[in-house]
């Protein structure tokens, strides 16, 4: 494992047994995450980016796969391995009013994480700990004695925020952390993340469906459709010329910086993933389809320095074209 990456992930595979199939949530994802990155994995709801977040911390068993962080295998891991892992490896998660406990005060929510892993000499200590992290996402050492039904959305969320902080880790896995917050609280939670990144050198997996908040704060992106990884790439450089169809349909319907929505060329619907189509899962409803993506390999092709996609017809980023020396039927 190079030194300068945190995570990587080989051929993780996720299936969920259900009345009438398997549901393949992730199917072959691999990709890597360097230190002090911040990789935005994007999709529509259903396309498996909150079952991979919660594979990458092991809260979800993989079917199949391996995840290795800083060397160490999070896949093969004991539970006296991955106790001691899970200290590096926190989750802020989507729900500001699930993710809290309504019967903790925040002191106790702030502090157990500590107390767990033996951190802080006694309670006075682990309690200056926890006022000293609330100050960092707005708050005064006051509201350690209150509970979370006297806090609003935005709120509730920065204190979630700080309890994933408390162990100073040094992966996050941000499952759309703003997406249940409103329009005019999200800027300051992101703004929160974007300081605290710097300041703790954070290492970071944002999940979300909006690619104007990746645009705002990741640098490269993941994007996956249906389980299976559509394109990785830079976040201006996907914005400028996307690689995959998918990408561009989702570019397209990103409000641009005058807030006007671009018409997207997308068609259909999502498909059943109990009986997802064949070779390109995108193709069904992509406009630039052609017969050959009904048994296409799905692998990535690298296209251009550290640009990544599964379409066949991809020849150059933006460009989705018959590429150099590829046969491809009309």
């Amino acid at each position: 494992m190079s030194r300068d990456l945190l995570v990587e992930i080989d051929g993780l595979n996720k299936h969920f047994p259900v009345r009438g199939g398997t549901v393949k949530a992730v199917q072959d994802v691999s990709f890597a995450i360097h230190r002090g990155e911040t990789v935005g994995l994007v999709g529509e709801s259903g396309s498996g980016k909150s079952t991979l977040g919660r594979l990458l911390l092991r809260l979800i068993e993989p079917t199949s796969g391996e995840i290795t962080f800083d060397g160490q295998s999070v896949s093969g891991a004991r539970a006296r391995e991955l106790r001691a892992l899970r200290r590096r490896m926190q989750m802020i998660f989507q729900d500001p009013y699930a993710s809290l406990n309504r019967y903790f005060t925040i002191e106790r929510t702030l502090t157990e994480p500590l107390h767990l892993h033996g951190i802080g000499r006694n309670a006075d200590e682990r309690r200056r700990i926890a006022a000293e992290m609330l100050e960092k996402v707005g708050f005064g050492p006051e509201v350690l004695q209150r509970y979370p039904a006297s806090f609003s959305g935005g709120q509730r969320q920065r204190i979630g925020i700080c309890r994933a902080l408390m162990l100073r880790p040094d992966l996050v896995v941000a499952d759309e952390p703003v997406s249940a917050l409103d329009v005019s609280v999200q800027a300051q939670v992101l703004n929160i993340l974007g300081d605290l990144r710097a300041e703790m050198n954070l290492t970071m997996l944002f999940i979300t469906h909006d690619l104007a908040v990746v645009r705002q704060i990741a640098h490269r992106v993941v994007v996956l459709y249906l389980g299976r990884v559509m394109e990785i790439g830079p976040v201006e450089a996907m914005f400028d010329c996307a690689a995959h169809p998918y990408t561009e349909t989702l570019v397209a319907a990103a409000p641009s910086i005058d807030h006007v929505i671009r018409p997207a060329e997308l068609v259909g619907e999502i498909p059943n993933p109990l009986s997802p189509p064949s070779g390109c899962p995108f193709r069904t409803r992509c406009a630039h389809a052609v017969s050959a993506c009904a048994s296409a390999d799905m692998s990535l092709r690298e296209i251009a320095p550290n640009r990544f996609t599964s379409c066949i017809r991809a020849a150059a980023p933006g460009a989705f074209g018959q590429a150099p020396g590829v046969q491809v039927p009309a």
